[in-house]
């Protein structure tokens, strides 16, 4: 008879009760599942239905490794904050569920991912270059630990290490939504590495594959405020919040404002002069 108690869990507002699975092993079906389930967290934009989503997948998958797996990486992203922050708390109890999933099945790619997230997030880089070689070496073509590499390389790699990354993950048989993965993690990687125009140029080109993408045009209206280009930065912020009112993008029209305004002048300015000269 099976006396386990169901696990509750509060995601934003709604409540689960889910059963542990017992089962050790790992089948085709659960890593079917895993990535589906993963691929709907890649897609999250700060809705919370994505979340749930998620989480509703993660939970149903019945190998307890990658239930312990997909927890793991659902929490992570639930205790997101900004840039590299994650709320502590979050991440101790994501780490909880990865020592499970490691206990059982170590190797296993989704076990793997998990860990590598938690460790980066963590910021614990000997951990993730460890197991990223790990990873690398029994997956050598897959493609989530390819993201995972140029993930850690754009915290702890040079900028043409990042390159050479996107190349070598390129080379590999991408569907069309891979490439725009790769085309945004490549983007955010010239962003963070303070890369403006290049940048700029990938997240010019990201926005036209996928225009309902608010990170995407907020992350550019960022590149484009630091090259002083306060009113296409202005472009992509409104952009970004017609699409989603979210913390990130209304700090960036804070910014954006002043500087708009100074720059609307200084043309209004050199645009009376220039109108004086030619009148005079």
């Amino acid at each position: 008879m099976n006396t386990q108690k169901p696990l509750r869990f509060n995601v934003y507002g709604k409540t689960y009760e889910v059963m542990r699975p017992t089962r050790h092993s790992v089948t085709p079906e659960d890593r079917a599942q895993f990535a589906h389930a993963s691929k709907i967290l890649d897609k999250y934009h700060g809705l919370p239905e994505q979340l749930q989503d998620a989480f509703e997948e993660f939970t149903q998958i019945q190998s307890k490794p990658l239930f312990h797996a997909g927890l793991t990486t659902f929490l992570i992203t639930y205790s997101y904050i900004q840039g590299f922050s994650y709320e502590e708390k979050g991440l101790e109890k994501a780490y909880g569920w990865l020592q499970g999933a490691q206990e059982i099945a170590p190797d296993e790619l989704g076990v793997l991912l998990a860990g590598f997230d938690y460790y980066l997030a963590a910021k614990k880089y000997p951990e993730c270059r460890e197991l990223l070689e790990r990873g690398l070496n029994l997956y050598p073509n897959d493609f989530e630990l390819q993201v995972r590499r140029i993930n850690f390389l754009t915290r702890q790699g040079t900028v043409r290490q990042i390159e050479n990354a996107v190349k070598t993950t390129e080379k590999l048989n991408l569907t069309k939504e891979q490439k725009q993965r790769l085309l945004a993690l490549e983007a955010r990687a010239y962003l963070d590495r303070r890369q403006w125009n290049k940048s700029i140029e990938k997240y010019k080109k990201l926005t036209k594959l996928t225009p309902d993408n608010p990170w995407a045009w907020n992350n550019m209206s960022i590149a484009q405020l630091e090259t002083k280009n306060a009113f296409t930065a202005y472009i992509s912020n409104r952009k970004a919040l017609s699409l989603m009112d979210f913390g990130a993008a209304r700090s960036m029209q804070k910014q954006i404002q002043p500087v708009l305004i100074v720059q609307t002048i200084a043309v209004f300015v050199a645009i009376g002069i220039m109108v004086s000269v030619f009148l005079f």
